[in-house]
């Protein structure tokens, strides 16, 4: 798999560069700039990270019903 740059990888996830850069700080991965590649592992890292957030919180409708007995 060839590595991708920042922007590119925010363009492809629909956010800004930034917030990409902001997230891989928190990974513990060194950025420059948007034009900074991405490894493998990073790349793995960042989609986990942001397929999380993109989830909606889903509700547990089965314990809501045990409540009301």
């Amino acid at each position: 798999m060839s590595k991708i740059r920042v922007y590119e990888y925010a363009k492809k996830q629909q956010i800004s560069s930034k917030e990409v850069i902001e997230k891989l700080r928190v990974l513990g991965v060194e950025v420059a700039n948007h034009m900074s590649t991405i490894n493998e592992n990073a790349l793995r890292q960042l989609d986990e990270s942001f397929s999380k957030k993109n989830q909606p919180v889903k509700e547990n409708k089965g314990n809501e019903a045990n409540r009301n007995k």
